[in-house]
């Protein structure tokens, strides 16, 4: 035997180098034609190209026909439809225009008659509008529980020795009987003023400087009074709130009553398009509060509340769900952007309608676009390469400017598509509405060309980023300490906003701007019949100091003419002193009682003591 290995594969095959020095021999003086009779032998190529005997796998490895029917072979079976770990149908490619599935085979769009509902009747003023949100049972509620803390608060101990303390207090001015609902009327209407007119301290609204005035805000409430309801203001019982820690706890008690109301009449009044989107937005704000969120792709708001919300593609907020953190969190199996569209869509009762909802690559998951289309409804959104369930073609493809490249999975359809140079990764995905397609638009006087359910993302996703941009140009959020005001004075300009959102769909003719609809809004509110009220005497009553404390009498004493008369009796509305037998005489309505200056004795005070 030979020392040189042999370079045979088999048993009866000539080696790879006798197989080339018989090929050269063969076609020596030739075009290099090779005649399969001449060859030194003849390959055993099987009927079925899937297969492959023993000796051909282990002898024809390196053969240029063997790597040609490889290459075949992989290329019939990317083509036959795979599947998964449980049997399931794999991503397979497809290639536009693919034709659309059988319209009996999708769900249609149920809802008939989309837009305004129980709306007024067309081309009303501005203020139906508004009375659709703020009605008179919530104003009427509002000015109850506004009432309520006002009492409970004037009536603590410490503040009744505060006051005491502070003779000039606002707190003495609060009315007797409480506001009413044509004051906080008033008080709306000059928060959305503010809205309007925007200045940087809450007083330089009742400015008399000349060169800052704006005479507005004084003619239609004082400042003391505008202050104090701004204090009082309140939409729920405290005495009812759950503390901390404890079962039934509502971090969003405070709100609660004008939030849910809310969402219940902006689901009463409007029936939304076929085209609907979910996504997140904030309310502004660093108050120090374990709800603060930050989100840095949010411009307006880095800082501050976050809400889900559902809206129209026009703007119109649908339905909203504030976030408190993952203690109070959305639970749900599949994870939390999953629990937030099924409660969204399930509070909003669009189920099972065939709406169409776009969503980000927050919320887009392949599992999320299989349960909702098995509740007829369809998901558009884009996807993160990450997410759990995608076919590798689409996440790791790598294509050039304009290139688009196609998986389906049953209903469901994913695609990659990079549009730009600056681009470095391709946009993905996933639908269960549009076929794999593609539609041609001028852009800049250019033709792009582009899956069709990437022009219909970017026409239809951005409901909540519109919402976002109508409010805050215009909004009536102002800096505060208390952080669920802000959220209440948020909720009212949604409010404006939905308002104004069917006031255009109900209106024929020329329409007003949403400015000019909200300076008529502003008018309306702030014109009442009522008089601003003062101060009053029923609250005013003569109470005994704590301990041994005493106070001059604000009638009989005289510090400057040397008759000094202490009492143990006091006035807490007026914080001066007086004898029980000087009550008669003390008048509670001059505002030299509340300065604790003494009294002037009229002619009938007088006779009275005589």
């Amino acid at each position: 035997m030979s020392d040189i290995p042999s370079t045979s594969r088999g048993p009866g095959r000539p080696g790879l180098f006798e197989t080339f020095l018989a090929d050269n021999e063969s076609t020596e003086g030739s075009d290099m034609d090779i005649d399969p009779s001449e060859s030194s032998y003849e390959y055993d190529i099987p009927s079925d190209p899937f297969a492959s005997s023993d000796s051909e796998t282990e002898n024809s490895a390196g053969t240029p026909r063997a790597a040609k029917r490889r290459r075949v072979a992989e290329q019939e079976a990317a083509a036959q439809p795979r599947q998964d770990d449980n049997g399931n149908p794999d991503w397979i490619p497809v290639q536009p225009p693919e034709p659309e599935a059988d319209p009996g085979s999708r769900a249609s769009f149920l809802p008939r008659n989309v837009g305004p509902r129980n709306a007024p009747p067309r081309n009303s003023q501005p203020i139906s509008y508004i009375e659709l949100f703020l009605d008179q049972e919530l104003l009427v509620h509002m000015v109850r529980e506004t009432n309520r803390y006002a009492n409970a608060f004037l009536t603590d101990d410490a503040v009744i020795e505060w006051i005491r303390e502070h003779p000039n207090s606002r707190f003495k001015k609060w009315p007797s009987n409480g506001i009413s609902v044509v004051l906080l009327k008033k008080y709306l209407g000059l928060s959305i003023n503010m809205g309007l007119v925007q200045k940087k301290r809450l007083t330089s609204y009742w400015s008399t400087q000349p060169s800052q005035a704006t005479p507005y805000f004084n003619a239609v409430m004082p400042f003391w009074l505008f202050s104090l309801i701004n204090r009082m203001i309140h939409v729920n019982d405290n005495t009812t709130e759950v503390p901390r820690g404890a079962d039934g706890f509502d971090p969003w008690h405070k709100v609660r009553p004008i939030l849910d109301r809310f969402n219940d009449s902006f689901k009463r009044h409007y029936v939304p398009s076929e085209n609907v989107s979910i996504d997140e937005s904030m309310i502004g704000m660093k108050n120090r509060i374990v709800y603060i969120q930050y989100m840095p792709n949010k411009r307006h708001a880095r800082f501050g509340i976050k809400k889900f919300e559902l809206c129209d593609s026009n703007g119109y907020v649908y339905h909203m769900e504030l976030y408190a953190g993952k203690d109070f969190d959305i639970r749900h199996d599949e994870g939390q952007a999953h629990g937030v569209v099924m409660t969204l869509m399930s509070k909003s009762h669009l189920l099972n309608k065939g709406y169409h909802l776009y969503t980000d690559n927050f919320y887009t998951k392949p599992h999320l676009a299989e349960v909702l289309f098995q509740n007829d409804t369809y998901l558009t959104g884009t996807v993160r390469a990450n997410s759990r369930g995608m076919p590798a073609e689409i996440t790791k493809a790598k294509l050039k400017v304009g290139e688009t490249t196609y998986r389906r999975k049953g209903d469901i359809l994913a695609v990659a598509f990079r549009e730009k140079q600056s681009q470095k990764k391709p946009v993905i995905l996933l639908s269960t509405r549009f076929p794999a397609e593609n539609v041609t638009k001028e852009k800049r006087g250019k033709e792009v060309t582009k899956p069709v359910m990437v022009s219909h993302y970017n026409q239809f996703m951005g409901g909540v980023d519109v919402s976002d941009k109508k409010v805050c140009h215009v909004a009536a959020e102002r800096a505060t300490h208390r952080y669920w005001v802000k959220v209440f004075r948020h909720l009212i300009d949604i409010a404006l906003l939905n308002a104004y959102e069917i006031y255009l769909l109900n209106t024929d003719g020329r329409k007003l701007s949403r400015h000019d609809f909200l300076v008529s809004v502003v008018e309306t509110l702030c014109t009442a019949t009522d008089e601003v009220p003062r101060q009053a005497t029923p609250q005013h009553h003569l109470v005994l100091l704590p301990g041994r404390k005493e106070m001059d009498c604000t009638i009989c004493s005289d510090r400057k003419g040397g008759k000094r008369r202490r009492s143990r009796h006091w006035c807490p509305a007026c914080s001066v002193g007086c004898h029980e037998k000087c009550a008669a005489r003390l008048d509670h309505t001059q505002g030299s009682a509340r300065r604790g200056v003494k009294r002037r004795v009229t002619d009938q005070d007088q006779e009275d003591s005589d």
